[in-house]
């Protein structure tokens, strides 16, 4: 609506007749939602099924059992694990990274809402400039018109956490992997070219 409407004569998009029903009808909904007793999540739970979607990525074989009973090693397409790989990184920004909007995270951007490399006093070096690429790091660099809020708070410049496992690997190990080994490019469709951290599954 942002588009069509002449904000230079009418406040908060009142020349749309659908958003002033919708206002009117918002009026009127009861006062006292309802409100969640309980998590559908508690920490303990979420982080368990983190667990489980890193041990799927990890897995470079798939056991199949022939009709001879014999059971036979296959390993894993890049594209499958790459599947895979996008579940895990999608929860793993929901539970260990600073928490936006289920629409922020939809439409990160590499390079541009989110990116890598190392913000120091000097200002941001991009990893492709690095001289050791060790060192980079993620970061969520969103401008005032990039998140719902944007107009209140402005520019939203965070470090995402290098999250360790027990098994001695890093969030970061698997961002690598997303960003920099083509498994994220391994799930676009032919001649498709965009720059969002996730690909619509086809």
């Amino acid at each position: 609506y942002a588009d069509i409407t002449d904000d230079t004569q009418f406040a908060n998009y009142q020349d749309i007749p659908v958003i002033n029903k919708l206002n009117t009808f918002r009026q009127n909904l009861p006062k006292d939602p309802r409100r969640i007793q309980d998590l559908p999540l508690n920490w303990e739970q979420s982080f368990t099924i983190l667990m489980e979607l890193k041990k799927r990525v990890d897995n470079d074989f798939n056991y199949l059992t022939r009709g001879n009973g014999k059971t036979e090693r296959v390993k894993r397409r890049k594209k499958d694990k790459a599947r895979d790989m996008q579940r895990l990184l999608a929860f793993a920004l929901l539970v260990i990274v600073p928490p936006i909007r289920c629409r922020s995270l939809a439409e990160l951007e590499f390079g541009r809402t989110i990116k890598c490399g190392l913000k120091d006093n000097s200002g941001f070096q991009p990893r492709s400039l690095l001289s050791d690429i060790s060192l980079a790091r993620f970061y969520y660099d969103m401008k005032a018109n990039d998140y719902k809020t944007g107009k209140v708070y402005g520019d939203y410049f965070v470090e995402l956490p290098n999250k360790q496992f027990e098994d001695g690997s890093c969030f970061y190990d698997y961002l690598n992997r997303w960003f920099f080994e083509g498994y994220r490019d391994s799930l676009l469709s032919h001649q498709q070219v965009h720059q969002r951290m996730f690909v619509k599954p086809k």
